[in-house]
């Protein structure tokens, strides 16, 4: 019996990856740009993300964040590397779970997620020592997050940020601007 060893590499069939769906293309095109400070420790962080999950029906879930320097690089950049993978974590538990609880209120199932998962990654800067930040300090600062999913945004915002878009010439708010220091406004 021959066997040929020198097939090449378009002969030969791909077998699929079992997922959910396949991530789509990003269909948004976007700019990203920052300002840092003079100082090197203050340096903020912006992340974009696409298709960090694919959710069924074969849908990307693109993340878009934010994140204010005021607490210095090592705590923006731990933000920035791992909050979408904690949103991520978060969604895949709740779905896979036997009671999900996404049943009659989808906005407050994605307040849910996203408070969690900023949750978690606040636990991780603490457990970590990343830079000693305290508990005030590390919820009073900025954080912005945008996840798109298809024609929908969820748009969440944390310490001293908000979130607009314009239309025309008309500043339109997304996400009330919160005042840290107040009980009620910390996440």
């Amino acid at each position: 019996m021959d066997i040929d060893l020198n097939v090449p590499a378009d002969d030969v069939p791909e077998e699929p990856v079992p997922t959910w769906g396949e991530c789509p293309q990003l269909y948004l095109s976007y700019g990203i740009a920052t300002r840092n400070d003079r100082l090197p420790f203050l340096k903020d962080a912006i992340a974009a993300v696409k298709s960090f999950m694919v959710l069924s029906p074969p849908l990307g879930l693109d993340f878009f964040g934010v994140f204010d320097g005021i607490l210095g690089a090592k705590f923006v950049e731990h933000m920035e590397e791992r909050l979408h993978v904690a949103i991520a974590k978060q969604i895949e538990r709740d779905l896979r779970a036997d009671s999900p609880r996404a049943r009659d209120n989808i906005e407050g199932w994605w307040r849910v997620i996203i408070e969690d998962a900023f949750r978690v990654v606040d636990n991780e800067v603490v457990a970590g020592g990343r830079g000693g930040i305290d508990a005030p300090a590390r919820i009073a600062s900025g954080a912005l997050v945008v996840l798109v999913l298809g024609d929908y945004f969820v748009v969440a915002n944390r310490g001293a940020s908000r979130a607009a878009i314009y239309r025309g010439l008309e500043a339109v708010s997304l996400t009330p601007e919160h005042a840290p220091m107040v009980m009620s406004n910390l996440l």
